[in-house]
């Protein structure tokens, strides 16, 4: 459904942040998008659960100025961030970007090009991670 809203639950979206355009903006369970952030959503906009962008992030689904009728490229397309995603403060997300699960994306970078998932083993501890009462722990 175009220019639908939706957040999902325990979602906060802080305060002086812009949502605009035709497009649809979904934000997951638990997810945070911080103060002063812009978001054009004229494409869809898909945020996961468990993810964050940090304050004074920028998204945008276009990327034109200059008239396509005089042949300058124009890119729309939307733009998703997958599960436990953190992108930090003053991040800058290009049109079509894609960014996978597990994935942190540190202060004032400028992602243009999908960043894929990060795979965690699975590991399962053996024993006590901490020193047991009856032990010195020196």
């Amino acid at each position: 459904m175009r220019g639908h809203v939706a957040l999902d639950g325990y979602a906060e979206v802080s305060s002086f942040v812009l949502v605009y355009g035709a497009g649809s903006f979904f934000l997951g369970r638990h997810s945070y998008v911080g103060p002063q952030g812009l978001i054009n959503a004229d494409e869809d906009v898909r945020i996961g659960n468990l993810s964050a962008l940090g304050p004074r992030c920028m998204v945008f689904t276009h990327g034109s100025f200059l008239p396509c009728t005089e042949g300058y490229p124009v890119r729309l397309a939307g733009v998703t961030l997958g599960d436990r995603t953190w992108v930090a403060a003053g991040v800058f997300v290009h049109p079509g970007v894609r960014i996978g699960d597990d994935v942190f994306v540190n202060s004032c970078a400028v992602v243009s090009q999908d960043i894929p998932g990060v795979t965690w083993p699975r590991v399962r501890p053996r024993g006590r991670s901490t020193p047991s009462r009856g032990s010195s722990g020196r």
